[in-house]
């Protein structure tokens, strides 16, 4: 357990992880020792990556099992990391992209074109709804014109398609 204990704790810090957890088949949580077994929830098992809301907190999580000499599993290995309000990880993502953006979530489905539930933003003055004005097909202008938008679902990464990304890019450089 304590060598567990190292190897996550090295992981956690390597990758900037919010948390990185040791599970055995009973669902039973080894990484932080004997002396605070805890169950992970079911839901956690399920997938091999997804979202998980947790206190009103949406994490995103990756889940690789651990296999012994014989290639029977005999637990799993979850990295974790917060995505609600992760202000650097949309960093990263400007980083990358260019681009301004937010992140949302709608539990019902629907693509009506509000924002149920903004996860997070690099912008600092978002709203619930961006006022979102099409004007091509998958294009649109938001807040009164400043911005070129377009909306990617993020079914590739969380393996369900109401998880979206809005890229906002600012119309005056365009």
């Amino acid at each position: 357990v304590e060598e567990i204990q190292k190897i996550t704790n090295s992981f956690q810090t390597d990758l900037g992880l919010d948390d990185v957890l040791v599970v055995d088949r009973q669902r039973r949580v080894l990484s932080r020792g004997y002396d605070n077994i805890q169950k992970l929830a079911a839901e956690w098992l399920v997938h091999s990556e997804g979202v998980i809301n947790k206190g009103g907190l949406y994490q995103i999580f990756s889940r690789a099992p651990v296999l012994n000499g014989t290639g029977e599993t005999i637990g799993d290995v979850l990295l974790v990391q917060v995505l609600t309000g992760n202000r650097q990880l949309f960093e990263k993502l400007i980083e990358g992209s260019g681009k301004e953006a937010i992140f949302f979530f709608d539990p019902v489905g629907n693509g009506d074109g509000k924002i149920v539930s903004e996860l997070g933003s690099t912008l600092d003055d978002v709203t619930m709804d961006i006022e979102r004005n099409s004007v091509a097909p998958g294009l649109f202008t938001a807040k009164d014109g400043m911005f070129i938008g377009a909306v990617l679902p993020l079914d590739y990464v969380f393996g369900r398609d109401n998880w979206n990304v809005i890229l906002l890019q600012n119309a005056e450089s365009l």
